[in-house]
């Protein structure tokens, strides 16, 4: 039997399994939604694994398409966005195997995967990392990386993924304090920048008295505005101070 066809097999046994669910225990249940679950991981990995091979044969331009994503993105009819994510993340487990093998066993599952894949990548230069050891290979790196962010910074079980985004974080930092410190540093200078040029503030009145005040400014212009309000309120209300209220 061809691979094509165990994999049609597999798929119309699945969609021939009808479940009781309304005839399961709560046990039965558990460990129906667990072996699906797993399930679904070990199809995402193949997927990625057939989508890394139609990328390097270029199956995508073969087929008139300007890019796998957007021959992806028509033919499943999903976001260009989503396709691309995909596309991506297919490259990212080709290199970082123990990540997909991750996915089969169900030890990692699609949310973390793109996580580790994002925290890996943004991992700085090996000729930053001078170790005890030498400088690290980059390989050996993404490596150690990505075991520490999917395990998590202390060595313990697995992180849902809003956590290994942190454990990514805290790994940089840890690798090399100064470019996280540099980067960290360019990230507030952006937010600043967005906060300036999408300044605003509007006064608005209430039906029942009073007036709504809204707005987004810099931090520094939000220390003057602070200023004022405690200032311009302070005779009106001299036990009321906006720092604190707002703080």
């Amino acid at each position: 039997m061809s691979f094509t066809q165990r994999v049609a097999r597999t798929g119309s046994a699945l969609a021939a399994v009808d479940v009781p669910a309304l005839h399961l225990s709560d046990a039965d249940l558990v460990d129906v939604l667990d072996a699906v679950h797993l399930l679904e991981q070990r199809a995402a990995a193949l997927m990625l694994d057939l989508i890394r091979e139609a990328d390097s044969r270029r199956l995508a331009k073969a087929q008139g398409a300007t890019s796998l994503a957007n021959w992806m993105s028509g033919r499943w009819r999903v976001s260009p966005g989503a396709a691309k994510r995909r596309v991506d993340l297919a490259g990212f487990v080709a290199v970082h195997r123990r990540v997909a093998d991750g996915l089969r066993v169900g030890t990692v599952n699609t949310e973390q995967a793109p996580v580790i894949a994002k925290a890996v990548n943004a991992m700085p230069a090996p000729s930053a990392h001078a170790s005890p050891l030498g400088v690290l290979s980059q390989p050996e790196l993404d490596r150690r990386a990505a075991v520490r962010i999917r395990t998590g910074v202390n060595g313990s079980q697995a992180l849902p993924p809003w956590q290994l985004g942190v454990a990514g974080r805290t790994v940089f930092a840890a690798v090399s304090p100064r470019q996280a410190e540099e980067r960290d540093r360019l990230a507030l200078e952006r937010l600043e920048r967005d906060a300036f040029d999408c300044r605003y503030l509007t006064v608005t009145p209430r039906a029942l008295g009073g007036v709504d005040i809204r707005g987004v400014a810099t931090t520094e212009q939000g220390a003057y505005l602070l200023r004022a309000f405690d200032a311009l309120l302070a005779r009106a209300c001299p036990n009321f101070c906006v720092t604190s209220y707002l703080y």
